[in-house]
């Protein structure tokens, strides 16, 4: 069986889109094991003619409509034969090929987990380096995501937990690891960095629409602080009253 599918799902990009291929082929290059997946969602602007160069190094290639970014790394999904499966999108880099080797080669203790994840690099007017958490709980998703640039999935996962929502158009993929880590999901941290993530995105783009998901996201999954304050707030009140009617007691003797 394949060991690593990498993903890249793309829509008329055609300023970044090579590089990202020739980085994965590189990768791809000396490893039969990694297959390399592209969705596309039906590019008008050349996109799929780069692709196409390079389709007889490429393990499989579609171009159609789609739903979004997240219906596109669905179909990704359904495709990959790997046991692991990674998102690099258009735009998106392997820091190095170091992490193949010391990971996915000989390492017998990663089938216990259901995610891998290490550090990534963010470009954006120069470079700047997050190192996420080494201890993930389902309570870390509250403020927080990995970014999935650099999280690769056991493809067991998926039929687990399902896929990505489509209901979000932006924070799906916070969405999908908070709910492997909340079903008891196991997450193994290297320090290597695997990643050169674009911040330059869909995401920046619409931050607005990234706001108001990360608000339906909290109070869907995070409404026990909401009522943990409201039990605060009904003791603070009832503890007041006691105050209250003590010094009333009081002050008729």
């Amino acid at each position: 069986m394949l060991k690593l599918s990498v993903i890249t799902v793309v829509y008329n990009n055609l300023t970044d889109i090579e590089d990202t291929i020739l980085n994965v082929l590189e990768l791809k290059e000396n490893n039969e094991s990694i297959e390399y997946i592209i969705i596309d969602g039906g590019s008008t602007d050349g996109t799929c003619d780069i692709i196409e160069k390079y389709c007889d190094k490429i393990s499989c290639f579609i171009s159609e409509s789609d739903k979004g970014i997240y219906d596109a790394m669905n179909k990704g999904v359904d495709l990959a034969q790997g046991e692991w499966l990674i998102f690099m999108n258009s735009g998106d880099l392997f820091y190095n090929n170091d992490f193949f080797r010391k990971t996915f080669l000989g390492n017998k203790n990663i089938s216990d987990y259901d995610i891998i994840y290490g550090n990534t690099l963010a470009k954006n007017e120069g470079e700047i380096l997050f190192i996420p958490y080494k201890i993930i709980k389902p309570y870390f998703f509250f403020l927080n995501t990995i970014c999935h640039q650099s999280v690769f999935f056991s493809r067991r996962v998926f039929n687990r937990v399902g896929y990505y929502n489509l209901d979000y158009k932006i924070i799906s993929d916070r969405d999908l690891l908070y709910r492997i880590s909340n079903s008891k999901g196991k997450f193994f941290h290297i320090e290597d960095i695997i990643s050169i993530w674009d911040e330059e995105g869909f995401s920046k783009e619409n931050f607005s629409l990234f706001l108001e998901e990360d608000r339906i996201f909290t109070r869907k999954n995070f409404n026990f602080f909401e009522r943990s304050f409201l039990r605060f707030e009904r003791k603070l009140k009832s503890g007041l009253n006691k105050i209250k009617l003590m010094k009333s007691i009081k002050s008729d003797y």
